[in-house]
């Protein structure tokens, strides 16, 4: 026998088995049709059934009597379908789809059909419920936090002000008979140890009405809220006196920083941050100060607006502080300056200064100043930043004077630089 020919006599064989199951399944539907058939017809009584009111959200109104009516329904159905049928297993709903202005109605009951129910209701008792309706409200509450049993170590502090809520407010809707009463919404938070750095976790809100009662969770209930927790952040600093300085920009070249004379209203002053940052910081830079626009002559005195970095609390409330300068022995006069460095010149490429002079004006000691000559300053050009070409450039430029010591030049310059290739 070949291949195919075992295949042939395997399928024959084959037929009659399938056949068979095929059988007995038809017969097993038929057989559990004829049984549903014969199933028997029964009443079934249902106690204790809690109604849904199914309010239009158009209407703007909120139950606040006699959502918690229960019924008793009969039912005619098979024993296989609603033999063991309870209260969790119909859906009685209170139709005020007719009602638009506050009130109290009798209000019809139906039981809700998904569209599969091959029972049928008899009765139900009530048919019609009582319900009072009042117009829907609204209203926006800022959080409050109320911290208890809070305490830091020595140099420690935990500043109310600046405790975080997210979110900030809730905002409550519902009947307008218990929304009239809620008067807060609060954030409360226990501690039982002492702390040394911030806390955060989260809480819920709860409320009080205006008698300062809090309101208990069935109170609450009747309304809805659009959060219901909060995440609060309570920052805990250390406290440091940290000394105040300022700092210089565009000081010229081998000028002695060390002999500048100056003094600051105020010396230290005292923040609270928390330890990750604080260790960061042994002291706070004012502002700066540029020797390109120091005219002590003109103004000793410069006025700096206290900004603590981010994280950081004035336990001073110091808002300005004054930086003055000491130039009863200093003079000032005006140089045309011809000597021009010319300094980062790139490969393959010539550069000179078109101005024969720049005319400049210098402060500086008595007297240095009653000595000083336009032979003494160096009026250096920098091409590093430039991308250079054949053509013109407006470079800035740096004075100073490398052998005088304490004099520096006031006022922004440049030059023009012609730049060849070659």
């Amino acid at each position: 026998m070949n291949k195919n020919q075992s295949e042939s006599v395997n399928s024959a064989a084959d037929r009659p088995k399938t056949l068979r199951i095929i059988l007995s399944l038809v017969i097993a539907f038929f057989v559990w049709m004829a049984a549903m058939l014969a199933a028997p017809e029964i009443t079934k009584h249902i106690k204790d059934v809690p109604i849904t009111v199914d309010i239009p959200t158009s209407a703007m109104l909120e139950v606040v009597e006699g959502e918690d009516t229960k019924v008793s329904l009969v039912l005619d159905g098979k024993q296989f379908e609603i033999g063991n049928y309870g209260p969790e297993n119909v859906r009685v709903i209170a139709d005020a789809s007719a009602i638009t202005e506050p009130g109290t109605y009798e209000v019809p009951l139906i039981v809700s059909d998904n569209g599969t129910r091959s029972y049928s209701v008899t009765s139900i008792s009530p048919s019609t419920v009582s319900l009072t309706f009042e117009a829907r409200t609204k209203k926006l509450l800022q959080i409050q936090p109320s911290i208890t049993g809070l305490t830091t170590p020595d140099n420690y502090i935990a500043p109310e002000n600046e405790i975080t809520l997210d979110p900030s407010a809730v905002e409550i809707s519902g009947a307008e008979s218990f929304i009239s009463r809620v008067e807060r919404a609060v954030i409360e938070v226990d501690f039982t140890r002492e702390v040394s750095s911030t806390q955060s976790q989260n809480s819920k809100i709860v409320y009080y009405d205006e008698n300062g009662n809090r309101l208990e969770t069935e109170d609450i209930s009747y309304f809805h809220q659009d959060v219901s927790s909060v995440a609060i952040t309570i920052p805990v600093k250390r406290v440091a006196t940290l000394p105040l300085s300022v700092s210089f920009l565009n000081v010229p070249e081998n000028f002695p920083e060390e002999e500048l004379s100056y003094s600051l209203s105020v010396d230290s002053i005292t923040v609270a941050a928390e330890d990750s940052v604080l260790r960061n910081h042994s002291s706070l830079v004012l502002g700066y100060i540029d020797f390109k626009q120091m005219n002590l002559l003109t103004s000793s005195q410069m006025d700096f607006a206290v900004q603590l970095p981010d994280g950081f609390t004035d336990m001073d409330d110091i808002e300005v502080v004054t930086v003055s300068f000491d130039a009863d022995d200093l003079a000032s006069t005006n140089l045309s300056l011809k000597n021009f460095q010319i300094v980062n010149i790139p490969d393959g490429y010539t550069a000179t200064v078109n101005e024969e002079s720049l005319r400049v004006h210098v402060i500086g000691r008595k007297s240095i100043i009653s000595g000083i000559s336009a032979g003494d300053f160096v009026v250096k050009v920098d091409l590093s930043d430039i991308n250079l070409r054949s053509g013109k450039y407006e470079i800035p430029v740096s004075i100073y004077a490398p052998t005088k010591g304490f004099v520096w030049a006031v006022g922004e310059y440049s030059v023009t630089v012609q730049a060849k290739a070659g």
